[in-house]
């Protein structure tokens, strides 16, 4: 009975021997990535900024810390070779990935009649016409303060921070990276986020909103204000007010009647929804600047 079965029970042992070396090294892999992210961690607390940083992928990825992750499973590494890394190189790498994150970003908005006025893509990136939404949905709408309700809109530098940047849900599957990235529990995100792990940053969520970026020119304008200098900081300092003559039915304030005032973000945010948004024209706008 035996040597009928001798050899398929060879050859499954050994399919076994080799599926728990690959879980083994997985998990070493695992393992070592978290001492990578420790590293990374300690690092970003002695160099604190609010600037954009790469995501926790996004430095697994970086060649010379995927080196020392996959090291031979009988060499030892330690978080004293990542922080000597960080130390010595990991400041020109963040520098040079955020430039790319701007330029991700920057690739993606239709720019119209508003051509590039700077080499620096951050310009762009702060001006109050650049704005986008999320084209993906579904995992931001986790967080507890998203309003189903309302049409997000994002400006510098919310857009650069949103979640679908650099989460996605968990899929099961049997190889490759990704395989590897959901099986390493440091990579889990946590609640309101539960499901989900991060990934390499990445722009392809954001949506260039076209119709909000006219909007804002035509308030921009009659403001007097250049649409191709003014930034969103300016905006929010000048504090401007605005009613929509489409709600007031082109009724003007003259200070015997209630009107809905907004912010200069929340007209734009209400304006998609607003009863009379079916009309063509978008300068029905007058502006009440305090």
């Amino acid at each position: 009975m035996w040597l009928n079965i001798k050899q398929e029970m060879i050859d499954y042992m050994g399919e076994v021997k080799v599926h728990r070396e690959n879980e083994e090294r997985l998990e070493l892999i695992a393992a070592r990535s978290g001492t990578a992210l420790r590293a990374w961690s300690n690092w970003c607390k002695n160099n604190f900024t609010t600037e954009l940083m790469p995501s926790p992928v996004d430095i697994l990825n970086w060649e010379p810390v995927k080196t020392l992750v996959n090291f031979p499973s009988k060499d030892e590494v330690v978080l004293r070779q990542f922080a000597e890394l960080f130390q010595e190189k990991l400041l020109s790498f963040v520098t040079t990935r955020r430039n790319q994150q701007f330029w991700a970003v920057i690739n993606r908005w239709i720019f119209r009649d508003m051509p590039l006025v700077a080499p620096n893509p951050l310009y762009e990136l702060r001006l109050a016409v650049c704005v986008f939404t999320c084209g993906e949905g579904g995992l931001h709408m986790k967080d507890p303060e998203y309003d189903p309700y309302r049409y997000s809109m994002m400006w510098y530098p919310e857009f650069l921070h949103h979640p679908c940047n650099s989460i996605c849900r968990i899929i099961p599957c049997r190889e490759g990276e990704d395989r590897v990235l959901n099986k390493n529990p440091y990579l889990r995100a946590h609640n309101p986020f539960s499901g989900c792990r991060r990934k390499a940053w990445s722009a392809d969520s954001l949506a260039f909103d076209d119709k909000a970026s006219r909007t804002i020119k035509n308030i921009l304008e009659a403001c007097k204000l250049d649409t191709k200098s003014t930034n969103v900081e300016v905006v929010d300092k000048l504090d401007l007010r605005l009613v929509c003559l489409k709600c007031s039915f082109g009724a003007k304030p003259n200070g015997e009647r209630w009107f809905p005032v907004r912010s200069w973000r929340n007209a734009v945010c209400d304006y998609p929804i607003c009863l009379m948004s079916k009309l063509s024209k978008l300068t029905a706008l007058i502006i009440i600047i305090r």
